[in-house]
């Protein structure tokens, strides 16, 4: 085809695992975005329409040809009810198809037929674009429609989507009737009225005073709320839509530089040395929303208003200005935080630039929301928020975009009073403390709806919140935000794990074990189970913490002799002649719906003899201690002594306990676990799952293994632009969670990094991903700045990194600090640094 470079050499197989090949033409100047892998190639028409990509910014997103619009955090209906709270749908304004065209000249016009052109997601600028060819009847290429989609990074309130004509050049337009116009007739699809949002406002308005940006079509306004709030005490949320009508047809001069309407001028003017350079117009449609969650309720209006006449601003200061704005906004994330792929595994380069850009695109930093499990553009699991945002997803933020990190964990913190609500609501149980709900939305209250048994039970999602504000004050360094945010949070779950626990004997001796009963763990096919082990290693793990928090601060009033008590006589089964971790207690071998007890190998890093054995030894030294301020007031250097042992211990706790994860060998009792629950995991189960087999192999040492259920942690990733399902086939989409399974496989798993210590990581590699040649991690964030690490069969190299970190929430616990690495002898160097990869186990870490 006339016009472009056919790369079937260099568009191999989209993704391994899908067996599905696609071969297209490739406009030459995508050809060096889609070398790098930034620009994925695919069809609009041909893909199904479930696994079309998504344009998103963390405020508002929507997915192609789809007539919906989400805000983060606009929801519509009651909490408690069978169809609880779900994300409010938005009809969509930028859901609009080519639908035909026209030719004009000085004979008249006709019509023109239309193709469809090539596609393409572009991950690196954070665009979709779809091409439509016009062609005359006899099959000849006039022209071609470019339309861009994107939702503006920097300004964060607005959805784009631009129309190009792109004319060829004069030298090659074919001897077919030449057209001076072009006339578009457009499609827009903004689906059946909205069930969620009652509109009370729908006019014309006025357009701002910054000139048209799309051949003067209206701009309209839209005003209302949602139609029920999620709680009697809460008000509805008022929402305004400030946008661009897209017309039924656009009309496109060939040329705006010669007063002639027919090619016979043209060719003329042309001769006589007048500029006739085609001009590819751009038109942009813009629309803006802005919502009473971030705007006071009587200036919505106005803020979506505002939001408009600042990105038109920008749009009339230039063709690309808008675009070019946007992108360079991307340019900084990716900077900051990204994964590379060296060799010839396209398929896994692909699958991670996909991977990261629909996280990324689901979340700002400037906004404190969290991460469903279909992302932003979808009404998956009514856009609810699951123990999926902070074990699943929240890893890959917390390496890579710390700042979102911390986001999501202010989202939990602004919600706390709801969270110690729900426990108080079991009637008649005395729990107490923060019991965080299995589903929530916008106010923090339980979501789940109310058929469903895993509200009321699924109560580990309290420990996966306490590991995860752990882990963060591990990379932070930041005592102000452990004493601000992590702790008040750890204090109420501990309280929470307490009061949920019951003593198994009638006396309640002292040492006598202790156990949480009748609960639902990660694997949802058993519900009503007693000591499911999961749940009680991250109860352990989260009351530990909140003593060791509480120590660390000078919280001497909180009982951490009770919480540490507790934590120690927490059940964990275990059974010893098989040698692994039964998933609770008297599980009989069924099948599992997705990864649960081997979750303990990682990312808990988890072993009940050493947690026991450290959780006593502080008993014994927090007994010792508050004994002696019993009797008289304690001196200087006795507290000195004190908060001195309370570092050691957290030293050896945040460690990871036991650290299985350096235990390289086929007798660990995580091998056996993971051997044990291949054989039992359901294979239609979700996609995170087979990332965890993959990590536990990597660790365990059997890295052809690892490799198998690697290629199977990025089955579901979908062709043509790798959006993913939550089983092989159906489930969610786009389902995040099984991306952040993978995530955490590039991230932890091939390179063996894990978080031993405030401000400290170990990498230590098992091996390279079979068929790739090396393995980079961009911006890892320590400590409040970033370093990069890379890794090939010989050689590991680490470099610091930007320290762009203009947009951190949470400021570097000290400015001041370095970089180093060690290796196993112990020997250090500052960064940058280049050292035989013999030489592993490294630590790299702040001071």
């Amino acid at each position: 085809m006339r016009g472009y470079l056919t790369m079937t050499t260099l568009l191999l197989l989209l993704f391994a695992a899908s067996a599905v090949a696609l071969s297209t033409d490739v406009p030459p100047e995508w050809a060096d975005d889609v070398a790098r892998m930034d620009k994925i190639v695919g069809s609009d028409t041909d893909a199904n329409p479930q696994w079309l990509d998504a344009v998103g910014n963390g405020f508002v997103a929507t997915q192609l040809m789809s007539d919906a619009m989400f805000v983060a955090g606009l929801y519509n209906g009651i909490a408690t009810s069978e169809a609880p709270s779900h994300r409010a749908r938005i009809e969509s304004t930028v859901n609009v198809n080519v639908t035909g065209a026209r030719c004009s000249n000085s004979n008249g016009d006709e019509p023109l037929q239309i193709a469809p052109g090539p596609c393409a997601l572009d991950v690196r600028r954070a665009v979709h674009y779809r091409r439509t060819l016009l062609l005359t009847n006899s099959g000849a290429e006039l022209a071609v429609i470019e339309q861009r989609w994107f939702a503006h990074q920097t300004l964060g309130n607005t959805l784009v989507m631009e129309l190009q004509v792109l004319w060829p050049e004069l030298s090659t337009r074919s001897s077919d009737p030449q057209c001076d116009s072009i006339t578009v007739a457009l499609q827009s699809n903004p689906g059946e009225a909205s069930r969620d949002i009652v509109w009370k406002t729908a006019k014309r308005a006025a357009a701002p005073q910054s000139g048209s940006l799309n051949g003067g079509a209206d701009v309209s306004l839209r005003f209302g709320s949602t139609r029920e709030a999620e709680t009697s005490d809460t008000p509805r949320i008022s929402v305004a839509v400030y946008y661009d009508v897209v017309p039924e047809s656009v009309t496109f001069s060939y040329s705006s530089n010669t007063n002639s309407n027919n090619s016979t001028n043209k060719n003329a003017a042309q001769s006589a040395g007048v500029d006739d350079t085609p001009k590819n117009t751009t038109l942009t449609f813009l629309t803006s929303v802005a919502t009473s969650i971030e705007t006071a309720v009587e200036k919505v209006t106005s803020a979506a208003q505002t939001a408009y006449a600042d990105a038109a601003g920008v749009a009339a200061s230039g063709p690309t200005a808008l675009l070019d704005l946007h992108a360079k906004a991307w340019n900084h994330i990716w900077l900051n935080g990204g994964i590379e792929v060296g060799g010839s595994r396209r398929d896994v380069a692909i699958a991670a630039n996909t991977s990261l850009y629909y996280l990324f695109s689901s979340i700002r930093p400037d906004r404190n929301f969290s991460l469903s499990p279909g992302g932003l553009a979808s009404n998956s699991y009514n856009g609810h928020v699951f123990w999926d945002a902070e074990t699943w997803m929240y890893p890959a933020f917390l390496l890579l975009q710390t700042e979102t990190a911390a986001g999501m964990l202010q989202y939990r913190f602004d919600r706390l009073a709801e969270a110690r609500e729900k426990a108080q609501s079991y009637v008649g149980m005395n729990y107490s403390g923060a019991m965080f709900p299995w589903e929530s939305a916008f106010t923090g209250v339980e979501t789940c709806p109310t058929t469903a048994g895993t509200g009321l039970r699924e109560v580990h999602i309290s420990g996966d919140i306490a590991f995860a504000i752990m882990q963060y004050w591990f990379t932070s360094k930041n005592m102000d935000w452990l004493k601000a945010v992590g702790y008040p949070m750890l204090k109420e779950i501990a309280v929470f794990w307490v009061s949920r626990s019951t003593a198994n004997s009638p006396s309640s001796a002292p040492g006598s074990p202790v156990s949480i009963n009748d609960v639902i763990g990660p694997d949802e096919y058993a519900d009503h189970v007693n000591d499911s082990v999961y749940t009680n290693a991250v109860a352990k793990m989260s009351l530990a913490s909140a003593a060791i928090a509480a120590q660390l601060l000078g919280d001497f009033s909180a009982p951490t002799d009770v919480w540490l008590d507790v934590a120690q006589r927490l059940v964990i089964p275990f059974d010893a002649t098989q040698q692994i971790h039964p998933e609770y207690d008297g599980y009989p071998g069924n099948t599992v719906k997705q990864a649960d007890a081997i979750l303990l190998g990682f990312p808990l890093g988890f072993n009940a003899s050493t947690f026991n054995a450290l959780a006593s030894d502080m008993l014994d030294h927090i007994r010792s201690h508050n004994n002696k301020k019993q009797t008289r007031p304690l001196k200087h250097q006795q507290l000195k002594e004190h908060q001195q042992y309370v570092e050691e211990v957290f030293s050896k706790f945040a460690a990871g306990i036991s650290a299985p994860h350096r235990v390289f060998g086929s007798d660990s009792v995580w091998a056996n676990d993971i051997a044990y629950y291949a054989k039992r995991t359901d294979a239609e189960g979700p996609a995170m799952t087979w990332g965890m087999f993959c990590i536990g192999y990597l660790a365990t040492g059997d890295v052809e293994t690892a490799a198998v259920y690697f290629n199977r942690s990025f089955a579901n990733a979908k062709p043509p632009y790798g959006v993913w399902t939550e089983t092989p086939e159906g489930g969610a989409v786009n389902f995040l969670t099984g991306i952040g399974g993978f995530t955490q496989v590039l991230l932890f798993g091939y390179t063996g990094l894990r978080i031993t210590g405030s401000g400290r990581m170990q990498f230590n590699p098992p091996a390279l991903i079979e068929g790739t040649t090396s393995l980079t991690l961009r911006g890892v964030d320590l400590c409040g700045g970033s370093f990069h690490i890379t890794y090939d069969a010989a050689n590991v190299s680490v470099a610091s990194g930007s320290n762009d970190h203009s947009n951190h929430k949470v400021a570097a616990a000290d400015p001041s600090f370095s970089f180093y690495i060690s290796d196993k002898t112990g020997q250090q160097w500052h960064f940058p640094a280049t050292l035989p990869l013999s030489d592993a186990p490294f630590q790299i870490y702040c001071s």
